[in-house]
């Protein structure tokens, strides 16, 4: 990884302006477990390219990662503006849970299970406890579907 930074800091130091640089530097630095240093260069690749979906995405798990869930709301949200799917609802309902506010989590998960009923499984085995909960599922209109899977 040491390697591939350097060579996205030259390229960054040569055309600044180019955010695929920064998204490239930022995923280097991310998987290199440089959490903070990758946060930065999301950050800058988000404010050269605002309407870079991806982007958002990147800089809104990262954040949840670091524990940041308020920006990270923030960001998942500023992602469903620009595009506004079942994964980006599903990872927004997370952060809500974080942040303990259940009753957003599950309208983000509703709308999440209408976009995709693919992503009740995600939430199955994402939280298999609360999948389970007899309440929870009621609540997220899972009440004939068994529950007894997990």
């Amino acid at each position: 990884h040491d390697e591939a930074l350097k060579l996205f800091e030259k390229a960054i130091r040569l055309r600044p302006e180019m955010s695929e640089f920064w998204y490239a530097k930022a995923d280097c630095q991310y998987n290199a477990g440089r959490i903070m240093e990758a946060l930065a260069s999301y950050r800058k690749v988000v404010s050269l390219e605002p309407t870079n979906r991806d982007a958002w995405l990147d800089l809104a798990e990262t954040l949840f990662e670091a524990g940041k869930m308020e920006e990270a709301l923030r960001a998942y949200r500023r992602a469903l503006k620009l595009n506004a799917d079942a994964g980006t609802y599903f990872q927004q309902a997370k952060a809500l849970f974080a942040l303990g506010k259940a009753d957003e989590s599950i309208r983000s998960l509703k709308i999440a299970f209408r976009l995709d009923p693919g992503t009740k499984e995600e939430f199955r085995h994402t939280y298999p406890d609360l999948y389970r909960d007899v309440h929870v599922r009621r609540m997220l209109g899972l009440d004939n579907e068994s529950s007894s899977r997990a």
